[in-house]
């Protein structure tokens, strides 16, 4: 078996253990390899003619990725956690405890378990490679860290930035990692080598001056004690109490923030990694990173094609949607141009670009040199002028379908006959857009969800006529673009909006059957949803998310049948579209949102039968229609597999991660007995409630999704 570090001494006595595990694309700090490193730490601390230590890697772009994700997730229980993650604390320690100086050169990502390795150096430098992140992202997968990370970062960064990247999970880049003091210099990764050298002879004639930077609220006497509290409370308030890994983060912190002994405060983050690790979230969310895994590396087609390549881009549509995909592009360097009808049309875009280039310029992710190097890349026109050197062009213009035919019908003469056109669709058929073009094959969905900036997921939409070659451009395309794309079949609603609709129009039945607009969005938020459905509706827009369910309607009948409150508030009280007009369910001004009473007005109008409905009703109406959809969008093939289908609902709406996804909840709570209580609904409300086959399979050979 080939070694993952290579050893050695040069001839001014300097050791150096560089990285480059052959068998793995990234270095892990996988069992193997952390027993390579303690064989080699042994022998570095016996020889007395060593003067310092550098640990550095051979990979391009890749210090530390962490620890072996597979490793953690084949830990069987708490016994075996408490074993694995000692000797990884063990050895981090006995570098940390070394009696010479060490310094770690850190070029590409160093993440989790890896720059707990780097902290436990006594120096850091880190190259100027747009690739070099820092970062402890243990809590995205439901645990912390646990190879010191929780004892070592505080003592080296303030308690604020200690906790923001311990809490957040969110990597730093070199510049961020130097001025909060977490690394002590920045090398140019070209000059590596001399760079390396220089900082060695700074170290060694010590003249590198380290000091732990603290804020002022921090050196008062309860300054700790504050920060904590407002951490814990800021936590509270984003989390609701759903994720208990950061919780324990800051628990593990205030409990050991004064223990001079690390191995004590080792100790106790051991015990909390471990109670975690054995947690259901836990698991939940690291068989979530499995499937992120996953497609990153599927090209969205069974068979290997070629891929087209993407450099110059086009919008048709300069509207907020348009403008929010011609930023995406130009954000990723991707050559842009707008075409709209209209030059006040084409200001719109402009203006959704340049809002969201501000919104990140305040946050400090942008400064205006940047903003105008990206903001190059975006032209614009009134005709079709400079569109037939486009490799992808994006329809993104009204959510009609007879203009989108004759817009792409245009397009098509006067592009080049590889460039792929992706229409940006919610609901309407691909493989119907697709009978006005001569080439159908170069046609596909691209649904990005709204806003582009923030939303993650892409629904790439297969038309009947659609070719692999054009599937997997737009998929690999997507993922440049930093999104999580997933092939759909086109159907109506395709597979996000199809499930959310059932959700979004059952909560509006539960609301004219007696139930009220500010306790079913609190029991739905509870439960983990980012927000209530009425809240959601009025973001979204009453109007577009009734036409949206109208079409539904549609294509699956009473299945989908909308409410009436729904079709009364469409067609008789225009007024109330939601956030964009300032009333819809709740009522907005300035800050302030408050529930819009006249929707009890018009509920009493409709002379609906009312019901008792409990929390619990509220609950399973809500969700486990939605459960019921998924089942039947997978005995349809609409989606690959369930891991798929969870990753699109989590991403694309924002259902809690901490659950698993739609599916893997179904499973927590029993087949049988979703069967039993769709059952119960489907006597009261037997047109919406027609249970899947396949979940009624499922429920009599006692199946889950997740086998």
């Amino acid at each position: 078996m080939k070694k993952a570090i290579s050893y050695n001494i040069d001839k001014e006595n300097i050791a150096y253990l560089t990285f480059d595990d052959s068998e793995e694309k990234v270095n892990k700090l996988s069992s193997k390899n952390l027993l390579e490193i303690e064989s080699n730490i042994d022998k570095i601390s016996k020889d007395k003619k060593i003067k310092l230590l550098v640990i550095q890697s051979n990979k391009k772009d890749n210090f530390i990725a962490g620890a072996d994700i597979n490793e953690i997730k084949a830990i069987k229980d708490r016994k075996d956690a408490f074993k694995k993650v000692e000797i990884g604390q063990k050895i981090i320690t006995k570098i940390s405890n070394l009696k010479i100086p060490t310094l770690a050169v850190i070029n590409g990502s160093c993440l989790g378990g890896g720059l707990e390795l780097a902290i436990a150096c006594k120096y850091r430098i880190a190259t100027s490679n747009a690739k070099t992140m820092m970062g402890l992202p243990e809590v995205n997968l439901g645990i912390i860290p646990g190879f010191g990370g929780t004892q070592r970062l505080p003592k080296i960064l303030s308690l604020e930035q200690s906790l923001k990247i311990i809490l957040t999970g969110k990597p730093i880049n070199a510049k961020k990692a130097l001025k909060i003091g977490l690394i002590d210099g920045i090398i140019n990764e070209f000059f590596a080598k001399e760079k390396i050298s220089e900082f060695i002879n700074k170290i060694l004639s010590k003249k590198i001056k380290k000091s732990r930077r603290t804020s002022f609220i921090e050196k008062l006497p309860f300054g700790k004690k504050i920060i904590l509290s407002i951490a814990l409370r800021n936590l509270l308030k984003k989390t609701k109490g759903h994720y208990p890994a950061p919780h324990y983060a800051i628990e593990v912190i205030r409990n050991t923030q004064n223990i001079i002994n690390i191995n004590r405060g080792l100790e106790i983050e051991l015990k909390a990694f471990c109670d975690l690790i054995c947690d259901d979230i836990s698991k939940n969310m690291i068989e979530l990173f499995f499937t992120n895994e996953a497609l990153k590396k599927d090209i969205g087609v069974s068979k290997k094609c070629n891929v087209n390549k993407v450099e110059k881009c086009a919008i048709l549509g300069a509207g907020i949607m348009g403008g929010g995909i011609a930023w995406l592009f130009a954000k990723n360097d991707l050559d842009v141009r707008i075409k709209d009808i209209s030059k006040q049309a084409i200001a719109i875009g402009y203006q959704q670009i340049n809002k969201i280039f501000s919104e990140l310029k305040k946050i400090r992710k942008y400064n205006d040199f940047e903003i105008a190097l990206k903001t190059s890349k975006i032209s614009s026109t009134l005709d079709y002028s400079g569109f037939n050197d486009r490799d992808l062009i994006v329809e993104a213009v009204i959510e009609d379908i007879e203009i989108k035919k004759t817009i792409i019908s245009d397009l098509e003469k006067n592009i080049s006959p590889d460039a792929i056109i992706a229409s940006n669709t919610s609901s309407l058929s691909i493989t119907e857009m697709a009978k006005s073009l001569k080439n159908p094959e170069r046609f596909a969905g691209m649904h990005f969800f709204n806003p582009v900036n923030k939303m993650p997921l892409i629904e790439v939409i297969r038309g009947k006529k659609t070719s692999d070659q054009t599937i997997a451009t737009i998929v690999e395309t997507s993922k440049k673009l930093g999104k999580v794309p997933i092939v759909v079949k086109d159907v109506a609603g395709f597979l996000v909006n199809r499930i959310l609709l059932t959700y979004l129009n059952e909560a509006s039945y539960i609301l004219q059957e007696g139930g009220d607009i500010k306790h079913i969005d609190k029991i739905i938020e509870d439960f983990g949803m980012p927000m209530g459905p009425f809240t959601l509706a009025d973001i979204v827009g009453i109007d577009v998310g009734v036409k949206v369910a109208m079409s539904l309607e549609e294509s699956y009948k009473e299945r989908m049948q909308v409410s009436q409150l729904l079709n009364e508030i469409y067609n008789n009280h225009k007024d109330l579209l939601g956030k964009k007009s300032a009333i819809g369910f709740y009522q907005y001004y300035k800050d302030i949102k408050d529930v819009n009473n006249d929707i009890y007005k018009i509920i009493k109008k409709l002379n609906i039968t009312k019901r008792v409905v409990t929390n619990q009703d509220i609950i399973d109406r809500s969700i486990l229609i939605m459960v019921n959809e998924a089942a039947k969008c997978l005995e349809e093939n609409v989606v690959k597999n369930a891991q798929y289908l969870d990753m699109a609902m989590i991403v694309g709406t924002g259902f809690p991660a901490f659950r698993g996804g739609l599916l893997r909840y179904a499973d927590s709570i029993g087949i049988k007995n979703i069967v039993t209580k769709l059952q119960h609904y489907n006597k009261l409300y037997p047109k919406r409630f027609v249970i899947s086959d396949m979940l009624v399979e499922m429920a009599k050979k006692d199946q889950k999704f997740y086998q």
